[in-house]
């Protein structure tokens, strides 16, 4: 028998032949087999336990010398003479893989192999998206993936999505599918994978779903009406992503036609003429595509005749009304000077009002002067009538009075008597 094995030694053997008589045996044999054996304690063992390697002979040596290799290479381990164990304080994964041992001097006589297979909890867990690289666009399929390292393997895969402050369960299983994704479904993704052991979470992935503008409006929607000379701005409004980098307005002057007007996301119009009545629209553009709002109606109106009229007489009323304010005020002034100098004189006329008294002397009649009267009776007398009146006032002023001599007078009536009268 060649390369035996230690398995070879389980079986019985024995002899026997036929003949054309009959069949005949021998007693059956066992066969012996010594040979080296590794074994491992404990059987199952756990990343930062300790576990012991042994390795057996059923031959009997005196003090042998053991070598020990891992995946076909030495262990750089050394070992006492006669000490046929190897030994792992806190085994790690790096020490997990095929032992087999010889005796030194009959290397060329291994043992059986056995695997040292230590168990971890899940490490390195990510997540992957297919398909890979690029933008994800809206209504692309797309599918992601986790992925982790353990022993045993993740037996649970359990998908999660935070947006904001807010974390959602979404899902289990490695793979996490979207036939049609929609904008809606951007957000942080992450993965829990678990084992016997434990488990591990991934770093959140973005999922970041791009989209041609939408949503586009132009204001003030859906018309504008202003009046002639009025400025108005018509501003261009979308949703997007990746944000809108050009914004374009347009006029249309026919059902099917339309003119470029300017770029930007504001149109201005400062002084607005009957030119500019009309339909616009405006169109957005990102990356992902383009898209054009509705159309809005501009409305341009001459403003009332009355509005003209007041617009030219506005100056020249204010230029009267200043005027009269003017005038006012110095009338104004005029009148208190005057108010003034009237009480003062009032005050003086109350003063000097008083008794008035007037000397009447006879006087001779000059000849020729008396109706009737003979020049040569110079011993008749003529007599004159007096009558005092007394003088009536008007205002608290006396009638005829002169405000600069301020000097009273009586009305005096003279009536000429005849000598006869006197007599």
């Amino acid at each position: 028998m060649n390369a035996l094995r230690e398995s070879d030694a389980k079986e019985k053997y024995n002899f026997w032949f036929k003949t054309n008589q009959d069949r005949y045996a021998g007693a059956a044999v066992t066969l012996i087999i010594t040979a080296l054996q590794v074994k491992i304690r404990p059987t199952t063992v756990t990343e930062g336990q300790s576990v012991t390697l042994t390795c057996t002979s059923t031959c009997s040596l005196s003090s042998p010398s053991y070598i020990w290799y891992k995946n076909s290479l030495p262990v750089s381990t050394k070992l006492t003479p006669g000490n046929n164990t190897l030994f792992f304080r806190a085994v790690h994964i790096a020490d997990a893989g095929r032992y087999v041992c010889a005796v030194e001097g009959h290397e060329d006589h291994l043992s059986s192999a056995v695997t040292l297979s230590v168990r971890y909890a899940p490490r390195n867990t990510s997540i992957s998206v297919t398909p890979p690289g690029g933008d994800i666009l809206e209504g692309s399929s797309v599918t992601l993936t986790c992925g982790s390292d353990a022993n045993p393997l993740v037996h649970n895969f359990t998908w999660y999505r935070k947006t904001g402050d807010e974390t959602l369960q979404i899902g289990s299983g490695q793979n996490y599918s979207f036939a049609r994704i929609h904008s809606k479904c951007s957000g942080h993704y992450y993965c829990l994978a678990k084992n016997d052991v434990g488990s591990d979470q991934s770093l959140s992935l973005l999922v970041d779903v791009k989209y041609a503008p939408r949503n586009i409006t132009a204001l003030p929607s859906p018309s504008v009406t202003i009046m002639e000379g009025a400025s108005v701005t018509l501003t261009c409004n979308s949703d997007a992503n990746p944000p809108v980098h050009n914004y374009t307005w347009y006029k249309k002057y026919r059902s099917t036609e339309s003119s470029l007007i300017v770029s930007g996301q504001k149109y201005s119009i400062s002084h607005a003429r009957p030119v500019h009545r009309g339909r616009y629209y405006c169109k957005a553009e990102n990356k992902v595509g383009a898209t054009a709002s509705t159309t809005l109606h501009v409305h341009v109106h001459k403003p009332p005749l009355w509005g003209s009229i007041g617009a030219l007489l506005a100056p020249i009323l204010i230029l009267m009304a200043g005027t009269v304010a003017v005038c006012l005020s110095v009338c104004w002034r005029n009148t208190e000077t005057i108010a003034a100098e009237d009480d003062s004189m009032t005050h003086s006329e109350k003063e000097d009002s008083g008794p008035i008294y007037c000397n009447i002397s006879a006087m001779p009649t000059a000849p020729g002067n008396a109706s009737g009267a003979d020049a040569g009776d110079g011993d008749d007398v003529q007599y004159a009538t007096v009558r005092f009146t007394h003088s009536t006032t008007q205002d608290g002023t006396p009638q005829g009075c002169a405000s600069e001599d301020d000097v009273e007078y009586a009305t005096v009536n003279f009536s000429v008597l005849t000598t006869t009268d006197a007599r």
